[in-house]
């Protein structure tokens, strides 16, 4: 690409503006990214148009930019290929669908994270770019991270969800999307940065979002970044001593790991009933009510699974195959459901089991063969948080800040690139 467009001269003007805008790009890339969090995860109404204008703003950028500089910097074919396709399924299951006006908004966000990829994999690939994308991350995580533990102190901003620990967000499970990111990449980049400031600066912020983890309140959350780091260690252990080595400490921390567990478990059952038998009814309401939804959810793939019901349309087709009223945990499903608390299954029921295939296949393609350790572990957490929520299909934000990582990882430099 780069070798064909040298072939043509171009006007010095005319690559100055190209540069200009694919700067404008990033930084309006940037900013979205910031927003996309900051606003709560754009569950708002004025929080989604905000996010959308700024990423119509990145976006006029680049594409002027492609423009003027003759050329498009995309990510590897198979990741084009694979966001292609799920695009122009998404747009036919909009159009079968028998909700159109509410698909249309489905659509656009769809559109909205995949072009975010593709921007991402254009304008955030430079080491010096991905630079002020760590320091916007590391400001966004400052101030998420201080309003957190303010939030203890009953500093609240914004409304919160039975006052729990959430920072900007509506509830802690929102947040957990984004310490899902925090924590593992800073931890990977304590690990295997070369330069002692940022290895300095990463520690103080892997602790204090750490302490958000530990004030917040999201099973899901706790256990995804828990597997993520557990893999993230063993990656850098077997980076130093070898696999077997790995293999090894990978065995014992498991042993440690349940004797402690079931050491706290009898513990707490012996001398403290109450708050045993309080968090055992918490566990039961809770993986109660994700069966009464995963089996509505499996009853709604059954009934279409070619097309799905369409874009944003769960919420209308969820009452369809509501669980009935037999018990406390099947009570709480005759609130409204908005979500399938699955990404594979909410994608799924919106668009299809082709649609499923094709949602994967843009994950798979883009996080394989690349090598930038932080942001990769990074994602590993939020994806494994997508098995028990729907972050990365439901929360717009959340989604965003997803694709925006997934499209640095698809990006033809991140090839052997251990950098952020």
């Amino acid at each position: 690409m780069n070798r064909l467009a040298s072939q043509v001269q171009l006007p010095q003007w005319q690559q100055s503006l190209g540069q200009m805008l694919e700067v404008c790009a990033a930084i309006g890339l940037l900013l979205a990214f910031a927003f996309a969090t900051l606003s709560g995860g754009a569950t708002y109404w004025w929080a989604l148009f905000g996010l959308r204008v700024l990423f119509l703003v990145s976006a006029v950028c680049w594409l002027a930019s492609g423009v003027f500089l003759g050329r498009l910097l995309l990510p590897r074919f198979s990741v084009v290929l694979a966001v292609s396709a799920y695009a122009l399924w998404t747009l036919i299951c909009t159009w079968t669908s028998q909700y159109q006006f509410a698909s249309l908004e489905g659509l656009a966000d769809t559109a909205m994270y995949l072009g975010a990829l593709l921007i991402a994999a254009g304008v955030l690939t430079t080491h010096s770019r991905r630079r002020w994308w760590f320091a916007v991350f590391m400001v966004v995580a400052v101030l998420h991270g201080v309003y957190a533990l303010a939030q203890t102190q009953g500093l609240r901003f914004t409304p919160q969800f039975e006052n729990l620990i959430a920072s900007t967000y509506y509830n802690p499970n929102q947040y957990a999307a984004f310490l899902d990111l925090a924590i593992p990449l800073f931890c990977a980049l304590v690990l295997f940065t070369i330069h002692k400031s940022i290895r300095m600066i990463a520690v103080i912020l892997a602790l204090l979002m750490f302490s958000n983890r530990l004030i917040s309140d999201s099973w899901g959350g706790l256990l995804s970044v828990g597997f993520a780091l557990f893999f993230l260690f063993t990656y850098y252990i077997s980076t130093k001593k070898g696999i077997g080595f790995a293999l090894n400490a990978f065995v014992l921390v498991i042993f440690a790991v349940t004797s402690v567990t079931i050491i706290t478990y009898q513990y707490i059952r012996i001398n403290q009933p109450a708050k045993m038998q309080k968090i055992v009814q918490g566990i039961q309401l809770n993986l109660g009510l994700r069966y009464n939804i995963y089996k509505s959810n499996f009853g709604l793939i059954a009934k279409y699974p070619v097309f799905g019901v369409g874009p944003s349309n769960y919420v209308r087709a969820f009452p369809e195959f509501r669980a009935p009223r037999a018990d406390g945990s099947g009570n709480a499903t005759h609130r409204q459901v908005e979500h399938a608390h699955n990404d594979l299954m909410h994608i799924a029921v919106e668009t299809g089991l082709l649609g499923a295939f094709l949602y994967l296949s843009v994950l798979v393609t883009s996080l394989w063969r690349s090598n930038a350790i932080p942001i990769f572990f990074a994602l590993v957490a939020l994806i494994g948080h997508g098995l028990g929520d729907s972050n990365f299909s439901f929360i717009q934000g959340n989604a965003f800040m997803g694709f925006v990582l997934l499209g640095m990882l698809a990006s033809k430099d991140s090839i052997g690139d251990r950098s952020v």
